[in-house]
């Protein structure tokens, strides 16, 4: 098994969801909005971790101040 197929053996159960703020479980939150939103058959016990991940564009802060005119 090559080093890559064993990277994506490792994330065959993972999923990406953009838009979940730092500092709180998400795990609730998740599973019910693959139930509501996706109609998929989840329990709260399906999700095992929740991973918020920053991303350049909600770390990143824009200036408003007299340079930004130039």
């Amino acid at each position: 098994m090559s080093t890559n197929d064993a990277e994506q053996f490792n994330r065959r159960d993972t999923l990406r969801i953009k838009g979940l703020v730092p500092g709180m479980d998400h795990r609730l939150t998740v599973t019910e909005s693959l139930r509501t939103q996706l109609s998929l058959p989840v329990q709260d016990e399906d999700v095992d971790a929740v991973h918020v991940i920053n991303t350049i564009a909600s770390t990143t802060t824009t200036s408003a101040g007299p340079e930004s005119d130039k």
